[in-house]
């Protein structure tokens, strides 16, 4: 809080990200918001301006290192340590609790996992419906056996030396809705959800990664600002959970996760912690080599 003594009307200016100026709380007192650091030491100045005159307040921050918890990994460096991967699509979704639930549902599923460890694989990326499991909808309370029945699939991944990339997937909910009408709803939600996953998963190590969401429909410029809002939700949402989540890498799609859009349109979120996100990009040429599944004539060389 600053006290400021001034004849006549004045501006605050602050130039970082870091310091966050909070408006007036009663006359003649600014109040600031420092973030905290995790990184090297810094430093920056308030100005206060009045007329020809002005005020500088310098503010210096000590560097704020985290201790090794497991997630001392970059980005570039965690994604070099991943070098096969494969995706569970379309199954864990509405229709998948009731059946995983029983007993053998646990084994199949288990020695799934394990089968995919033994084929080489080391990475399997989930992709998750929330949304249907949402039990009140005024707050978004995802159900218990739900958010347990994801964790205990995570749990045979990372239990097995593989990395689990958890998503939401929500097509029709949130990532086909990047428009400026659907902004402040979709963001409260995201907010809400993502600060329960990532509260479930918050003592994990660098093995788990959080995506924000999974192929966001955006094309244009007014549609990538609804994205980057999302994305920011969703990675402020994460690192407010504390513990390993401060540190930990954090996928964002880019928009259609197509790799020229995403390089002619996006911008990374705001981060606290420096090298932590990772942008997710899907790649299916040629069509005939990835996505067919029989032979047809005018793929054929």
């Amino acid at each position: 809080m600053l006290t400021i003594q001034s004849t006549g009307q004045y501006t605050v200016s602050v130039s970082s990200d870091w310091i966050v100026h909070k408006g007036s709380s009663e006359k003649n007192k600014e109040l600031f918001f420092i973030k905290a650091n995790y990184s090297e030491a810094r430093i920056d100045t308030i100005v206060i301006m009045c007329g020809d005159a002005s005020a500088q307040f310098v503010v210096k921050q000590e560097s704020g290192l985290i201790a090794d918890l497991g997630v001392e990994r970059t980005a570039k460096a965690l994604a070099s340590k991943i070098y096969a991967g494969v995706n569970i699509g379309n199954v864990v979704e509405e229709d998948f609790l009731e059946g995983a639930t029983a007993e053998d549902g646990n084994t199949i599923w288990e020695k799934y996992i394990l089968g995919l460890r033994d084929a080489g694989f080391n990475a399997v990326r989930i992709q998750c419906a929330w949304s249907s499991h949402i039990e009140d909808m005024s707050t978004y309370k995802i159900e218990s056996k739900w958010l347990l029945k994801v964790q205990e699939i995570v749990d045979m991944i990372v239990d097995n030396g593989m990395y689990a990339i958890l998503n939401i997937y929500e097509g029709d909910e949130d990532e086909d809705n990047c428009t400026a009408d659907k902004i402040e709803e979709n963001n409260q939600k995201l907010k809400t959800i993502w600060t329960q996953i990532a509260d479930m998963y918050k003592s994990y190590d660098e093995k788990l990664l959080l995506a924000c969401c999974h192929e966001p429909k955006v094309s244009t410029q007014d549609e990538m600002a609804v994205l980057a809002s999302y994305e920011q939700t969703f990675v402020d949402a994460v690192r407010a959970t504390r513990e390993r989540n401060a540190k930990r890498v954090l996928v964002v799609p880019g928009p259609m996760t197509d790799i020229q859009t995403t390089d002619m349109l996006m911008n990374l979120p705001t981060d606290e912690i420096k090298d932590r996100l990772m942008v997710e990009v899907q790649f299916f040429s040629p069509y005939s080599f990835c996505a067919m599944t029989q032979d047809e004539d005018d793929a054929k060389v």
